[in-house]
């Protein structure tokens, strides 16, 4: 299985938590992040909106990945 990143928030009313931690537990590398108060793809209304996720959150996973990435071909 290729790397995958899994974004959700705890107050999901789409994607069940349980589903999510199905996910999580597959495979052998840490791939996810949950906010304990966000809904959907871990959004909430004041914080954590998508832009912030995607700075915080999406930007340094897939840097670490490419970087790994980048190790294993030199």
């Amino acid at each position: 299985m290729g790397p995958m990143l899994v974004i959700a928030g705890a107050l999901d009313t789409q994607v069940p938590l349980a589903g999510v931690e199905l996910w999580l537990r597959s495979g052998d590398t840490p791939k996810g992040w949950i906010h304990p108060a966000g809904g959907h793809m871990g959004r909430d209304a004041v914080r954590w909106r998508d832009p912030v996720i995607f700075a915080n959150v999406t930007v340094p996973w897939l840097l670490r990945v490419l970087a790994g990435a980048m190790d294993v071909r030199a």
